[in-house]
């Protein structure tokens, strides 16, 4: 389309409206040009800027059965791919959000997959401590810290006074308590910060 049939635009407007591809291609070849260059100076990025580009021509001829009521193509232009731009920074931002949001889930999947490892190694650790007791006071230990029994219980089971039952697990802590502390140098520093939260509460709910 040349200036000298501009004339003709409420024409060509009426045809597309109709489905007329060479009428939309007439209009394409006239202004896309210029609408390019002007979406290269909003995103800053030519190949985005095609993208654009072909995207408000394909609003314009999925929407051309309005094209008959326009009557001025340029100023509809101008709105169609001022829209078009908006809807692309708004993409770029929704993009952005999915990917801080994936972001994040993979930072917490990552983290709880490191606390379950870190906290299978102080259970590993501990049934470690517990398997180093002499017989009796690893059964009694057994009996009491890991399956939640009482001192009277484990005396009937075990056939001895409450009293023994009483000392074997006073001794029993205090070996496992030692050879937790000396298996963790990192304890004094070095240990992961789960690790170590894990070892205070395990004092706190056993040696309380």
């Amino acid at each position: 389309m040349t200036d000298n049939n501009l004339y003709n635009e409420k024409e060509l407007l009426l045809r597309v409206a109709k489905g007329d591809g060479r009428a939309f291609n007439e209009i394409y070849e006239f202004y896309s040009g210029t609408i390019y260059n002007t979406l290269v100076r909003f995103t800053q990025d030519p190949e985005e800027a095609k993208e654009v580009l072909q995207q408000t021509f394909i609003n314009l001829w999925e929407s051309r059965a309005v094209l008959g009521q326009v009557t001025s193509l340029k100023d509809y232009l101008f709105i169609a791919s001022r829209n078009a731009v908006f809807n692309y920074f708004k993409q770029l931002s929704r993009q952005a959000r999915l990917k801080d949001q994936l972001d994040r889930a993979d930072r917490t999947a990552s983290h709880t997959i490191q606390i379950a490892a870190e906290q299978k190694e102080f259970e590993n650790l501990w049934q470690k401590a517990i398997n180093r007791l002499p017989l009796q006071q690893r059964q009694v230990y057994q009996r009491l810290e890991r399956e939640n029994g009482t001192l009277d219980q484990v005396a009937e089971e075990l056939q001895i006074s409450r009293a023994t039952a009483k000392k074997h697990l006073e001794l029993a802590r205090k070996s496992v308590r030692d050879y937790l502390r000396k298996s963790l140098p990192s304890y004094f520093g070095d240990a992961p910060a789960t690790i170590l939260l894990f070892f205070l509460l395990f004092f706190q709910n056993h040696y309380a």
